[in-house]
């Protein structure tokens, strides 16, 4: 009787253990509340009113007869100004109209959360931009490769998409679908030959995210899945978000072949960091108000998300720390991210001194989306990026220079505040170092105040 009671006595204890632990951990957890959005500021009406009727036209004229699905999104000052889904969806073989709780692959868009994670665990001291891939993992094979170098996409890696032996067209060759540290132990054991020297130059690459995902699970302890939802989708509100791994094929939206067939799985498709966000319009819109408004970063690093560290080739095109941008004439920047991933189109863009987010989502192959872009030129003198425009993730350009599109784009779309176009400024060819330089100076100030306390 008495190790009965013992035992009881033992079973209560650790079950009361266990609901105390679950509570820190969900406290722990639960470390930001969710955020509350400023109003939406006052705009100009009229001119709302045109953009919505030249979006709604193009989406007729364009995105329809090229079967586009998906959701689009144009917001002002938190207004939203167009929205529109189109198309249907695809899960488990039952079809159905997108709605907007719809989540959508967006593809390399998914890059823009993949570094803002890494600068927060910066931020919170787990991690430096020096710090290089030994440190988190000691076996891989290619040295002085260090977290900058992968935010920046000048490591110099081969593609991962590109050297495992199952090439993404080739539906489940591996018969699974491989997971991120798959690929690094298929990196510590092939050692594929790398591109050029690290730090030589910038080098579009999917490698680069997948690690950065790799490195955010290490120090912090969790699955990326996870590690998101914490600090990304919960926090913001992001209620129809996720990042999907293998574990998800019966609860995605599948992508499509231009024809509306399926694209199969393939063993690239359980990978994340690169990719795998699902969202949707109105949560990517919250991703932008977060950005904006609300974000958690200090401002040295928000800065340094838009700095462009690839000036080897003057140019209006540059990269951040996972965004893109275009530096046009006269202090114009437009700064986005767009996504590529079988039948999946997304376009994430964004002007941050007008405070204007463009967003597309597509789940059927239709590359007429991309032209989407093209809408920055209502809110100032923002068009003059098609001429330079380049595939965005894995092999698509904007469509914009069709004459068809081309005539609807300089018909319809008009810059608000036209101005002569002004040489673009030569760009000092040490600015990735200065950059560096500051972030570092930032954390030795910060280093040095926690001492005098």
């Amino acid at each position: 009787m008495r190790i009965v009671v013992v035992t009881l006595f033992a079973l209560l204890a650790f079950v009361a253990s266990c609901k105390n632990n679950e509570n820190k951990s969900k406290a722990k957890t639960d470390v930001y509340d969710t955020i509350i959005y400023p109003a939406a500021l006052a705009i100009d009406t009229a001119l709302a009113s045109a953009i919505a009727r030249s979006a709604n036209n193009y989406a007729n004229q364009f995105l329809i007869p090229n079967n586009y699905a998906g959701g689009l999104l144009i917001a002002w000052k938190g207004n939203i100004i167009f929205e529109r889904y189109i198309g249907n969806k695809n899960v488990n073989g039952i079809l159905s109209p997108i709605i907007n709780t719809d989540p959508i692959h967006v593809a390399s868009t998914s890059k823009t959360f993949t570094a803002h994670i890494i600068l927060l665990l910066y931020q919170q001291g787990k991690l430096k931009l020096t710090d290089t891939m030994q440190q988190f993992f000691p076996n891989f094979p290619y040295k002085n490769i260090t977290v900058f170098n992968l935010l920046t996409h000048r490591s110099g890696l081969a593609k991962y998409d590109y050297f495992m032996e199952g090439e993404r067209k080739k539906p489940l060759r591996f018969g699974f679908m491989l997971s991120n540290n798959d690929v690094i132990n298929y990196m510590d054991s092939a050692k594929p030959e790398a591109y050029k020297p690290v730090n030589t130059g910038f080098q579009y690459n999917n490698t680069n995210f997948m690690l950065l995902a790799s490195i955010a699970e290490k120090v912090s302890g969790k699955p990326f899945a996870t590690l998101m939802h914490d600090e990304i989708f919960k926090p913001l509100g992001m209620k129809n978000s996720y990042v999907a791994c293998a574990a998800d094929t019966n609860r995605n939206i599948r992508s499509m072949f231009k024809n509306g067939n399926l694209y199969p799985y393939t063993e690239l498709d359980g990978t994340y960091g690169d990719k795998n966000v699902y969202t949707t319009a109105q949560d990517m819109l919250k991703w932008h108000m977060y950005l904006q408004h609300k974000n958690r970063l200090r401002q040295s690093l928000i800065d340094s998300s838009y700095a462009g560290y690839s000036n080897e080739k003057i140019g209006i095109k540059n990269y951040g720390f996972g965004w893109r941008m275009f530096n046009l004439p006269g202090d114009k920047k437009i700064t986005f991210h767009n996504g590529y991933w079988h039948g999946n189109n997304s376009c994430f863009t964004r002007l941050i001194n007008d405070d204007v987010v463009i967003i597309s989502t597509g789940n059927r192959l239709c590359k007429q989306g991309y032209g989407m872009m093209s809408f920055t030129g209502f809110f100032g003198n923002y068009l003059g990026f098609e001429k330079e425009s380049e595939d965005s993730a894995q092999g698509f350009k904007v469509d914009v220079e069709a004459a068809n599109m081309q005539k609807f784009i300089y018909e319809n779309v008009k810059p608000v505040t036209p101005k002569p176009l002004q040489p673009i400024k030569p760009v000092k060819q040490d600015t990735a170092k200065m950059r560096l330089d500051s972030l570092k100076k930032d954390s030795l100030l910060r280093l040095k105040a926690k001492g005098k306390k």
